[in-house]
């Protein structure tokens, strides 16, 4: 088991409020924050405020809707893309089509303009129970409500020097665990379904106090070495989901063994992936305006951008697309609202964020990433996936996966020869979507369907 320096030397378990450990909320950004190298300033964004107000009326039809659902889906809209010209929520789609019209996103962060959601959705723009949340965050900072450990947090960031704000962190989730709360007095329905459990504590908590099922969808990677999914302290369930669906089997294997605490073994469902269903059955339609980007004349490798490390991973492409002038990299970034123009230096850098990342996977030679789950992602959809091992953490997150066939790890940019390249065409799209069948399954539906009915 990979030991956590800060939960060993540490008594993580004494930062509470109302009988739950708060551990889980505050853990992923003081990690974050420790671990971070980005010095990549976003771009501002002028047209947000005129965009949050437009889903305002959207948002009260849903309300007045919301007594006939079944289930919310707390969504974001950094995770929507466009398919086949509409929008399409990455993670949770599947979820709102099973329900047909009986579930209803609860989005936060709209700002992406996707002017189609409205369209025979049920849809809430968390932004009509913002300016409550925003009044009950200035309340509780005049009456500075306590939390039990918070000296325990103030040691640990003196310790890391880190800068996090745990008073604005714990006076945000009291604000949502009450107005969830207030929500769930309007309608309480069978599931909550949230994309990332982590994003979501105060209202996670509000349903626990409700009895209301709380179930994560699986965004990304979940590993060992994934802290936010393993800890080694026996935190309480109560900011925490109930039941975990997967895409694949490794996730229930993680959580046979006894020292990864996160989840009983038994809550984690394999599921799938409902946009791979969607790609194999050959329902995703590749835009037009994508083969004007991507040179078919030459070998074109894109890049899943990771904000976390930009400030190394950058000067790492910018070397590698220099000594590569026969090939194009295609950057994607993580964080569409940054600007990158005057950060990559070579002419056959190309940054990419107007389409999804898969329909670019889909229409280039090979995928490149440090450790996104990605890279999984692109194998089981046929493409060569090659690691930039930028601080060891290719090997750290996927050690796993370094054997596997049509995957290559690279320590500098020097490693990517042409020899390499050439190695790339020896490979069957088939025979590499095979090795991760049981990464991600297929029929999503009908796994959903049965995971459901047999609650």
């Amino acid at each position: 088991m990979i030991k956590d320096k800060i939960e060993a030397h540490h008594n993580v378990l004494g930062v509470s409020w109302n009988k739950a450990h708060l551990w889980p909320l505050f853990k992923p950004y003081l990690y974050n924050s420790i671990n971070t190298y980005s010095s990549v300033a976003p771009s501002k964004n002028l047209g947000l405020l005129k965009r949050v107000f437009s889903k305002f009326l959207i948002s009260v039809k849903s309300i007045i809707k919301i007594k006939k659902t079944e289930a919310f889906i707390l969504s974001n809209s950094n995770r929507r893309i466009t398919i086949n010209g509409q929008s399409f929520a990455r993670i949770s789609q599947g979820v709102y089509d099973h329900f047909n019209g009986k579930a209803v996103f609860i989005e936060s962060n709209i700002n992406v303009a996707h002017d189609d959601v409205e369209r025979g959705t049920n849809f809430i723009n968390e932004t009509l129970i913002l300016p409550l949340q925003a009044l009950l965050i200035l309340w509780f900072k005049l009456i500075q409500p306590k939390f039990q450990g918070k000296s325990i947090l103030v040691d640990i960031l003196n310790e890391y020097k880190v800068n996090v704000n745990i008073d604005f962190r714990f006076y945000k989730f009291l604000a949502r665990y009450y107005t969830f709360k207030w929500l769930l007095r309007i309608h309480k329905p069978e599931y909550v379904f949230v994309e990332c459990y982590y994003d979501y504590c105060g209202y996670i908590k509000a349903c626990k106090d409700q009895n209301v099922q709380v179930i994560e969808l699986q965004h990304g990677m979940i590993a060992e070495s994934h802290r936010s999914y393993n800890y080694s302290v026996s935190v309480n369930n109560h900011l925490l989901p109930d039941k975990l669906l997967t895409f694949g089997f490794r996730e229930s294997e993680l959580y046979n063994n006894a020292d990864v605490n996160f989840i009983d073994k038994e809550c984690v469902l394999p599921t799938g992936f409902y946009l791979f269903d969607l790609f194999r059955k050959g329902e995703v339609q590749s835009p037009e305006e994508l083969s004007m980007v991507i040179n078919a004349d030459r070998p074109s490798f894109i890049i899943s951008g990771q904000d976390l490390i930009e400030e190394k991973s950058i000067p790492f492409i910018n070397q590698l697309a220099m000594l590569r002038q026969d090939c194009d990299f295609i950057y994607v970034p993580r964080t569409k609202t940054t600007s990158y123009e005057t950060l990559f230096t070579q002419p056959n850098i190309k940054v990419v964020n107007k389409f999804p990342i898969y329909q670019v996977i889909n229409a280039t030679t090979a995928h490149i990433t440090a450790f996104s789950t990605t890279a999984l992602e692109s194998l089981a959809m046929g493409k060569v996936n090659v690691f930039m091992n930028i601080d060891g953490l290719s090997e750290k997150h996927f050690e796993n996966y370094l054997s596997f066939k049509g995957v290559y790890m690279i320590n500098s940019p020097d490693d990517f020869t042409l020899q390499m390249t050439d190695q790339f065409k020896n490979h069957k799209p088939e025979e590499l979507s095979d090795l991760m069948k049981e990464e991600y399954l297929s029929n999503y539906l009908t796994n959903l369907n049965n995971h459901l009915t047999s609650n």
